[in-house]
């Protein structure tokens, strides 16, 4: 649990501000939010006390609860500074130090990591000076949550929307992450590939993605630097991760090689890989490049194996921690897991229930048993995939503990010399 200071500024989506305070309750963050006078003529400070169960602050030289002097007290309390929305004005002020009032105060006060999440319209966005004291603020340390496109309160279409709640919380947990994933690099392949039989018609399985999203997102609120390696699915991609976008086992290899051999984005070699993909097992041999008609359509089709991406990208994660997954049936599950962990040299593999009803594909909700190469067995009890996914970054980051422990005491044996 952190302590996050929200600044709340003068902008038709100062409501959504009430989300973003939900939100961090939500997942177990104590809030005190922080207003302009602006901000109040949208929003009273009411809604956000009753939302936070913490008095708000409305003026630098109020009187508060406990005596000190308050934008120093927020300063040390807060481990978070989060401005959402932050306008134009707000900015301004912020990137030349003005201070008249209790944010702009409290901005200067205020010496642990700082997030703006900016609202307004699109030509203000796209006007210099807004982009100029934006570059002011990145190169001290500020951190931005871009806004997004969509239509404005004035009817003008562009970028300038507040970004989504839940990626702000996102970033926020991302930047104050201090576990054995932060700053650590992620790979997460996810969802469905498809095979093409003509240019509509294709071979696929029922995976939906779920638990790939699940686990890119929770790596990315524990620190990592993500990249997501996605087939073809409808869900919305983890704000904050970078997603790559492929079809067919061989696009989804390409992809995956591409970025184990060079890391996108300047980023050193990845330090962990997922295999959350469900990567069609056949193809057909002789795909048409056109439409069959119905009538054309062949009886039985000659079909040619997909390449095993595990097996072949083995020599390029050598050193890249591994998870793999095994959807089997109960009655062989841990059987057919282990073979899978040793033939593919993989460091866990989790073990999915195929024949349980309402988890693994198409489910919301997922459970399973974490097998690692070190021998532990950790039993990961149902729920939703994004719980599941939490308790699989557990067993991981521990996972990732003990073999820095294990690396540090073969570097370091104890000396017999004196003892």
């Amino acid at each position: 649990m952190s302590n996050v200071v929200l600044g709340v500024t003068g902008s038709i989506a100062a409501y959504r501000a009430a989300d973003l305070v939900r939100e961090f309750r939500r997942r177990g963050h104590r809030v005190r939010v922080v207003m302009t006078r602006a901000a109040q003529a949208f929003v009273s400070p009411l809604t956000f006390e009753t939302l936070s169960g913490e008095r708000v602050t409305t003026h630098a030289l109020e009187q508060p609860e406990e005596w000190s002097v308050e934008h120093v007290g927020l300063a040390r309390w807060g481990e978070a500074l989060v401005v959402a929305p932050a306008t134009a004005n707000v900015l301004a002020k912020m990137a030349c130090g003005i201070a008249d009032d209790s944010l702009t105060t409290l901005c200067l006060a205020f010496e642990g990591p700082v997030m703006v999440a900016p609202a307004m319209n699109p030509s203000m966005w796209r006007h210099p000076a807004v982009r100029e004291n934006c570059k002011t603020l990145e190169a001290r340390g500020v951190r931005f949550v871009a806004p997004a496109p969509g239509v404005m309160a004035c009817g003008e279409e562009g970028v300038g929307r507040l970004a989504e709640v839940e990626g702000i919380a996102n970033a926020v947990e991302h930047h104050l992450a201090r576990g054995r994933l932060a700053g650590k690099n992620v790979l997460v392949t996810a969802g469905a590939t498809a095979e093409p039989l003509d240019r509509v018609r294709v071979f696929s399985n029922r995976s939906s993605g779920k638990m790939g999203y699940a686990l890119a997102e929770g790596a990315y609120r524990r620190g990592a630097n993500v990249a997501l390696i996605s087939g073809p699915t409808p869900l919305v991609p983890p704000a904050g991760v970078e997603v790559v976008r492929v079809t067919s086992g061989e696009e989804m290899f390409a992809a995956l090689k591409k970025l184990l051999r060079k890391p996108a984005a300047g980023r050193d070699k990845a330090d962990v890989l997922v295999m959350a993909a469900a990567v069609s097992d056949v193809r057909p041999k002789t795909p048409r490049r056109t439409k069959a008609k119905k009538r054309d359509l062949p009886q039985t089709v000659a079909m040619a194996p997909v390449r095993d991406i595990l097996e072949d990208t083995a020599p390029l994660r050598k050193r890249v921690w591994t998870l793999g997954f095994a959807a089997e049936e109960s009655s062989r599950l841990e059987q057919g897991a282990l073979g899978k962990l040793r033939k593919k040299h993989l460091d866990a593999v989790l073990a999915n229930p195929v024949s349980k009803n309402g988890v693994g594909f198409e489910s919301d909700e997922n459970e399973g048993i974490l097998l690692l190469a070190s021998g532990r067995r950790v039993r990961i009890e149902r729920g939703s995939k994004a719980e599941v996914a939490g308790r699989i970054w557990d067993a991981v980051e521990e996972a990732l503990g003990r073999g820095r422990s294990a690396a540090r005491g073969k570097r370091e044996k104890p000396s017999s010399k004196n003892s």
